[in-house]
């Protein structure tokens, strides 16, 4: 590769730095309200549950506000994989930093 294609594609992986930093900041925002939706449905369940001792209670409570912990580990999941992208995308940046500083010293 040239330093023109070398460069093009320094630009090309910013921008998809770029867009990788907004998706986190959305799905970080996405995050945080699926974990505070689901402590509090976990806070309305253990009100309303019944059972003879605490545990027992907890495990009525957990049904209840399944779906919300459904929700939020997905929610959770998206974005550990959105920040590992984001991070394989950084070390391709600086790959093709590097390489963009060899091929301009060789040549």
């Amino acid at each position: 590769m040239g330093v023109g294609e070398l460069e093009a594609e320094l630009v090309r992986l910013m921008r998809s730095l770029e867009d990788g930093v907004d998706l986190l900041v959305e799905l970080d925002l996405t995050a945080a309200r699926a974990k505070s939706a689901y402590e509090t449905a976990m806070a309305r369940a253990l009100l309303r549950s019944e059972g003879a001792n605490a545990e027992l209670r907890k495990a009525a409570a957990l049904l209840m506000c399944q779906p919300e912990l459904d929700s939020r580990d997905v929610a959770e999941i998206a974005l550990r994989a959105a920040r590992r992208r984001a991070d394989i995308v950084h070390v391709q940046v600086d790959s093709i930093r590097s390489m963009i500083v060899n091929a301009r010293h060789f040549s």
